[in-house]
């Protein structure tokens, strides 16, 4: 293979930024316009397959799993600079009940909140546009939409939050009309910068789910 791409040269943090910026300002405005009704695009609208999405983001993954913590960075960065403003609330649980209809209204999943106090949460995505029918590859791909969601809950909460995968592209077995149930569950530990500290970067052990 010839990849054409392969020496592409890296502008100056300032310019990156630059273009970054000019990107957000973007990415608000059609946030904007989708919240009135408008259309981006004049003639085939803003829907499109899923399947586009899939094979890029999730091949993706699979083949580079190096990319991911650069995936997750991305989509906190964008989480916490574009998304935010679309939830309310002053303590997690408020924040993941005002969360909780943002995929359905923009057909990702259906979200459910198993739990939350004022330090972590667990929810679950079904009929995920990432993975749903997929078969269980026994790896985490729904790495983009954990940043995006650990940059929104950072920002509303004005602390750090870290999102995180604990099962993916899961079949439940023994279902009579023969379909494919794959769902993400999410989990989400807010933590203050001295807690931080204190742990010198080291994760709480996560719990698992049934």
């Amino acid at each position: 293979m010839i990849n054409p791409y392969i020496n592409s040269i890296r502008p100056d943090p300032e310019e990156l930024e630059r273009r970054a910026e000019m990107l957000r300002d973007s990415f608000s405005e059609d946030y904007a316009r989708s919240e009135r009704g408008e259309s981006i695009r004049p003639r085939l609208g803003d829907l499109m397959s899923i399947q586009y999405m899939r094979e890029r983001q999730t091949l993706t993954f699979v083949l580079h799993p190096e990319l991911k913590a650069t995936a997750y960075e991305i989509g906190y960065r964008i989480g916490r600079d574009i998304c935010s403003d679309m939830i309310r609330g002053k303590t997690l649980p408020e924040i993941m009940e005002s969360n909780q209809p943002i995929a359905e209204g923009i057909s990702y999943a259906f979200e459910e909140i198993v739990e939350a106090d004022l330090k972590h949460a667990v929810y679950r995505h079904y009929e995920c546009a990432d993975c749903y029918g997929l078969p269980n590859i026994h790896d985490k791909v729904c790495v983009y939409e954990a940043g995006v969601a650990a940059g929104m809950f950072s920002e509303a909460l004005g602390r750090e939050c870290m999102v995180t995968e604990l099962k993916s592209l899961l079949r439940v077995p023994g279902r009579s009309d023969g379909l494919k149930l794959a769902w993400r569950c999410g989990i989400i530990v807010c933590r203050t910068n001295s807690d931080l500290e204190k742990k010198d970067g080291r994760t709480d052990a996560m719990p698992d789910l049934p």
